[in-house]
């Protein structure tokens, strides 16, 4: 029960997003389970491309609750979404060849809500969050300790705007026994 809650306060917390952000961000569809949707991103950012890259301005976002989520895996982290780009993968160090997924918030913790991953994703794809102690990609990553300040002088940045204080995920609590 108290993950239906959550999923519940996390489709809030991204339709809230999307209603601050109306330029950058919609939400174009919410599984009735909660567990998938689909964002998407007007925001330039680099995907691959025959060779290497192309800028592109609109992306759409899958974003996949798996199940675990929120509890901690065999290494002691914490389950969060797994989001990647629909379509041509992202190029990015922290995003797999393979599979389009970004690796992304090595600090991640349940109370942070699934608007704050989004956000975290964006910053991702505008080239202002890598984390080369980790890379997915060899190439993308070797590219990027070369040539960064050039790839975000293609990038126009935008800025995510987040309700003041922070999205706050409410989970309602047990009443005690007395």
């Amino acid at each position: 029960m108290q993950l239906q809650e959550r999923l519940r306060a996390d489709a809030l917390s991204l339709q809230t997003l999307a209603g601050l952000n109306p330029d950058h961000l919609a939400v174009t569809y919410r599984a009735p389970d909660l567990r998938r949707f689909l964002i998407d991103v007007t925001a330039d950012a680099p995907v691959a491309a025959e060779g290497g890259y192309r800028v592109e301005p609109h992306h759409r976002l899958v974003v996949e609750i798996p199940d675990g989520y929120l509890s901690r895996d065999a290494n002691g982290l914490f389950i969060k979404s797994r989001i990647k780009r629909d379509g041509a993968r992202l190029y990015h160090p922290n995003c797999f060849p393979g599979d389009g997924y970004l690796c992304f918030d090595d600090q991640f913790h349940p109370a942070k809500s699934l608007a704050d991953q989004v956000v975290t994703v964006v910053e991702m794809m505008q080239c202002r969050a890598v984390n080369h102690d980790s890379p997915a990609d060899w190439e993308a990553d070797y590219y990027y300790l070369k040539n960064a300040a050039a790839v975000r002088a293609q990038i126009r940045a935008v800025r995510i705007m987040m309700p003041r204080g922070g999205m706050r995920v409410a989970v309602r609590s047990t009443p005690r026994l007395l």
